[in-house]
């Protein structure tokens, strides 16, 4: 059954059929609960946001579901490359149909996020260690390409990101899954988690326009100091290197904070030169888009925020 109030009926019963044709549960002719079922399972979990153990207590209150040990026990059996394979061929299934009503004729605003999912047992090579949270150093990260026009966010494609993965490279094959699905990029939003020498020259050499939030280290609170201040305008040109003294180029915007008071914040912008341009990428994200939307703050935080011409000072 379609959870309550999260998506339509129409929606769900959508995913569900298409899920059912293309995630594969193997199943004994003699088990209780089919691989069809499991799926619907699956589908309610993610809907509603829920943990197996909890949320299948709960389904099982309207309709028969499998309990958490025996939807786990029929997952083990599937290795993990296969499933992802058969989600991205449901998905891809999905956005041919948006194919078909020209949803994607004209270039589009998209958004990558970097999303960690926190887990609780054992360290192995799935999962990476990072800033503790929600109890736990340990989460399964992934890297996911949204399309984010009009208000509304179609999931394009999707890669695990494990420990010692090249960021450039996850940015890379995401872009190229976009591209070989027909779409074509007018701007991209990107997670802080991708700020770094290697991925901004990488966006540079594909000829992809982005708007990142900047980290504040000590040069780039320097330059916030300075704009607040009023020593420099709020848009200049900036560089920053790696270990390797390798350098990456970009315009750094200062903007003001949502709420009165606030010290400004920064972002990294390349190949977007007017403040139309800005503000339109800005205003592309759903309200929904995840970290990038956290981090750049939400469309109304760049409304007095005016880019000067000033922008080919080197800070």
């Amino acid at each position: 059954m379609p959870p309550q109030g999260r998506v339509s009926r129409v929606a769900y019963n959508l995913a569900l059929s298409t899920l059912n044709e293309h995630l594969v549960i193997p199943s004994a002719s003699n088990v209780h609960f089919s691989g069809e079922q499991l799926n619907e399972s699956l589908l309610y979990l993610s809907a509603e946001e829920r943990y197996a153990e909890s949320g299948l207590e709960d389904l099982a209150c309207t309709s028969e579901a499998p309990s958490a040990d025996t939807l786990l026990y029929r997952l083990k059996r599937l290795r993990s490359e296969d499933v992802h394979g058969m989600l991205i061929q449901a998905n891809d299934r999905v956005l041919e149909e948006l194919r078909k009503r020209d949803v994607f004729r004209r270039p589009v605003a998209a958004a990558i996020d970097l999303t960690d999912d926190p887990y609780y047992g054992e360290y192995n090579n799935r999962v990476r260690r990072s800033r503790r949270e929600r109890g736990t150093n340990l989460f399964y990260t992934y890297a996911s390409l949204h399309v984010v026009d009009d208000g509304r966010r179609v999931t394009i494609s999707e890669i695990p990101v494990h420990q010692l993965d090249d960021h450039a490279l996850i940015v890379e094959r995401l872009i190229s899954a976009a591209k070989a699905r027909g779409i074509r990029i007018y701007t991209l939003l990107i997670d802080r988690g991708f700020y770094s020498v290697d991925v901004m020259n990488k966006l540079d050499e594909l000829g992809i326009r982005y708007l990142m939030p900047a980290i504040k280290n000590e040069r780039i609170k320097r330059a916030i100091e300075d704009h607040h201040n009023g020593l420099i305008p709020n848009m200049v040109k900036f560089s920053i290197r790696n270990a390797s003294e390798q350098q990456a180029s970009f315009g750094l915007m200062v903007y003001p904070r949502k709420e009165e008071g606030d010290r400004p914040d920064s972002w990294a912008i390349h190949r977007l030169r007017d403040e139309h341009a800005i503000r339109s990428g800005v205003q592309a994200l759903p309200r929904d888009t995840g970290r990038v939307r956290e981090e750049m703050g939400y469309r109304d935080r760049l409304q007095n925020a005016e880019p000067d011409q000033g922008e080919d000072d080197e800070h």
